[in-house]
This record gives structure tokens, C-alpha cells and sequence, in this order.
């Protein structure tokens, strides 16, 4: 049962949403998706199954990172397309090498998105230079993806947290305070505004999905490596905030990630780097933990992301992760959760220090996970290598991946991001 905190609009929250909305201007974006297409969601996904090999389904389960140096006119010239769609005049690069070594990259990252069909891209700061490069670079990747994967636009996120954690910091779009910040107004309606205006400048973008809002709990912000990301300790301020974070993106027509499941405010291990191993018990996750990613699902939202936190009271043996206790048991069946779990990191030293990449991918796979981030490390037509020879020799079967495949096709038709084809 999730405890609902009485909230009235407070006078300071008030003005600074006035002054937001009176000084600041938000790029006009496209209306949330309300549309939708003529072919109903169950047909349409099936339509889409079924035009897909177990090569293309397993590529559906993977978000992969852009490398450093991929220019969104060389994605269109090597896709046979009008580079002049993105309405830019660069200069010829003045040394050939870099030209060439440019296009050679571009031309490797074109055939691995046709080859690994991804269901989606996340971007980072060292892929634009301001909001121009942005708009160039979402355009670009939807247009290849219509052309690899007829029909399936691609999931593009980003963390647009606020405060310190933000992948867009231009000074023309509107950015909002840390979580931290924001909750000392205590105001949940202040929140779904906030969370509105970014999701409205995301989207403008082209970015249709927010890796947030962090939903842990920290004792004391400067204690945890969460820090000022969360909105603090009490977890029924942090329920509130939740619910209304999650209807302003939604509103927005961009798709929330609740995070880091089921909690990762206690501990000041980062998951980048080690393994953070937390000795609460089952009864402390759903006395306070549990609180803001339940009042979430209530809320609608979509996507749920998890942590790569070893629990020793509860799984000894499994990150949440890799764990069934953890994803199947306790987040869909107890809990109810039927949108999208995607993995944190991949390649985190959490996982990566600690188990082999096999071992990591099929027990992701198996306990729950849908989509899995991968960053750097890992190479898609490798991992799509991996987890074939994983269903060949039955450690995986072709359900296995089909299930996660259709609820993140359901994510994308619920956010016009499916068509017929």
C-alpha cells in the first residue's frame, strides 16, 4: 500500500513556475502521440514478430551508444540518402585522413544498425556540440533505422536527470534544478511541470525517452554515491514526486525510466567501478524502498531500470540484474510491473568484475530484462553472436527473447514509434 502525501501548491514553488513559464521558451515540438495507426496493437506487433528472424528479434533487445566521431550527414550519404536533409554546409575536413577515417566509422556504425537491428540508441555529450547537432543527429538515426527496419523507429534517450546529472546543458533550452533541489518545495504538482518542460524540450529534440527519475532514497544526499539525484528520504514525499514526474513526461509524449530498481540510495559503492552489496532483507525493501518505484507503475510508467546491487539477505548469489528473484518474482509478479525493465550498464564493473559476459547476458535475459544498455565495451554483432548460440544449445529459447521483443515493440506503438509497413 503506498502511503499519498497531502500537497498544497506552496507560494515560492508557484512563482518559479510562473517565472518559468513567463521567461522561458520552449521549443515548439510535435503533439504527443494521440493517433495512433488504424492497425490495432496487437495486430501490428505480431505484424512485426513475425517479419523478424531470431537474429533481428535478439538485436531488438539491446540500446547501444554512438561512438565518438559519427557525423549524422555521413550516416545519410552512406545510406544512398540526401545528406542535405540535415541543412548544413560544413567545410571538407582540411586533412583527407580525418575525412576518411570519419566516413570509415560512420560506415562501420551504419552496417552494425542494419546488421544488429537495435531497438534503440542512447546519446552523450561527445555526440553534439549544441542543440543543432542534436536534432541533426535524431533526425539522422531515424531515418536510417526506416530504412533498415522498416516501420520500427528507434528508442533515443538521454539522462536528463537535472542538476548535475543532464546530457543536454545548452543555455537555449530550459534545465531544471537537481532532484534534491526541486524536493525542498515539496510541491508534486512543481514536479510534473518541471518534468512536462523537459520532456517537451527533449522531444523537440528528438529524443523520445529519459533515463528518469531516480527513485532511491538517501539518509543524506552527500552519504550516498546517488547523492543529490534523489529527492531525498522519506520515501512518501518521494512517492508523490514519482507519480507526478512520470504524468509529466508522459503528457510530454516522452518515455520515463524509473531508477535504479529496486533502490540504490544506501550505499556509497558506485556500480560503475564495484559491486555495492546492501544487507537489507525483503521486509526493509518493501518498508521504504519499494514505496516510489510502486507509486511509479501506478502512475504508468513505462520503463523501469535496474541495479547492479547484490542483496545477500534476499538473492546471495545475484546482482538484481541477473536475479529472478528480484525481476520476476518480486517486480512482476508481486508487484505487477508489465512495461519495459531495461539494464543498467552492461559493461559496469558491478557486472563485469564479477561475471563472465555469457553467464551475464543469458541470466539478464532469463530473469526479466528487456532491454539491455550496452555502452563501450561490447560490440552488438558479437553479443547477438552470443546470445544465437545461447537459444541453439538451449540455454535460452526463442520465447525467451520473443517476450522481452514484444513489450518493447507495445513501448514503441504506445509512443508512435511503430507503423505498418
Amino acid at each position: 500500500m503506498i502511503r499519498t502525501a497531502a500537497s498544497k501548491i506552496g507560494s515560492f514553488s508557484l512563482l518559479l513556475v510562473l517565472i518559468l513559464a513567463s521567461c522561458a521558451t520552449v521549443p515548439e515540438a510535435p503533439e504527443p502521440p494521440v493517433a495512433l495507426p488504424a492497425v490495432s496493437e496487437d495486430d501490428l506487433v505480431r505484424m512485426h514478430l513475425e517479419s523478424m528472424d531470431l537474429r533481428a528479434r535478439i538485436g531488438q533487445r539491446f540500446m547501444i551508444f554512438i561512438p565518438r566521431g559519427i557525423e549524422p550527414e555521413d550516416l545519410l550519404r552512406l545510406a544512398g540518402m540526401d545528406p542535405r536533409l540535415m541543412d548544413r554546409n560544413d567545410p571538407d575536413p582540411e586533412v583527407a585522413d580525418e575525412e576518411e577515417l570519419r566516413a570509415a566509422a560512420a560506415e562501420a556504425f551504419l552496417r552494425m544498425m542494419e546488421q544488429g537491428n537495435p531497438a534503440g540508441m542512447i546519446v552523450y555529450r561527445w555526440n553534439y556540440e549544441d542543440r543543432d547537432d542534436v536534432v541533426r543527429l535524431t533526425t539522422a538515426l531515424q531515418t536510417v533505422a526506416m530504412r533498415s527496419q522498416p516501420g520500427r523507429k528507434l528508442l533515443i534517450s538521454a539522462d536528463q536527470e537535472g542538476g548535475r546529472v543532464a546530457a543536454f546543458r545548452f543555455t537555449d533550452i530550459v534545465r531544471i534544478p537537481s532532484a534534491a533541489a526541486v524536493a525542498r518545495h515539496g510541491d508534486p504538482e512543481f514536479v510534473e511541470s518541471l518534468s512536462y518542460v523537459t520532456g517537451r524540450e527533449l522531444l523537440a529534440m528528438g529524443v523520445n525517452m529519459n533515463l528518469a527519475p531516480v527513485l532511491d532514497l538517501t539518509p543524506v544526499p552527500d552519504s550516498s554515491i546517488i547523492g543529490d539525484r534523489a529527492w531525498g528520504d522519506d520515501p512518501i514525499m518521494a512517492s508523490d514526486f514519482a507519480g507526478g514526474y512520470v504524468q509529466g513526461m508522459n503528457r510530454a509524449g516522452v518515455i520515463s525510466t524509473a531508477k535504479h530498481f529496486p533502490g540504490h540510495g544506501v550505499t556509497r559503492v558506485d556500480s560503475h567501478g564495484r559491486l555495492p552489496i546492501v544487507s537489507y532483507t525483503m521486509d526493509d525493501l518493501r518498508g521504504r524502498e519499494l514505496e516510489p518505484f510502486a507509486a511509479s507503475i501506478s502512475a504508468g510508467v513505462p520503463v523501469i531500470m535496474t541495479a547492479h546491487i547484490l542483496f545477500p539477505e534476499i538473492d546471495p548469489d545475484y546482482p538484481v540484474t541477473i536475479s529472478e528473484l528480484f525481476l520476476r518474482d518480486l517486480l512482476r509478479e508481486e508487484m505487477g510491473f508489465e512495461g519495459v525493465v531495461i539494464s543498467d550498464g552492461l559493461e559496469m564493473g558491478a557486472l563485469a568484475a564479477n561475471f563472465d559476459m555469457d553467464t551475464t547476458l543469458e541470466r539478464a535475459i532469463r530473469s526479466g530484462v528487456d532491454l539491455i544498455l550496452l555502452y563501450v565495451r561490447y560490440q552488438l554483432p558479437d553479443v547477438i553472436n552470443r546470445v544465437e548460440a545461447m537459444v541453439r544449445d538451449g540455454r535460452l529459447t526463442e520465447a525467451d527473447i520473443e517476450i522481452g521483443v514484444e513489450r518493447i515493440l507495445r513501448l514503441k506503438y504506445r509512443y508512435g514509434l511503430l507503423e505498418p509497413f
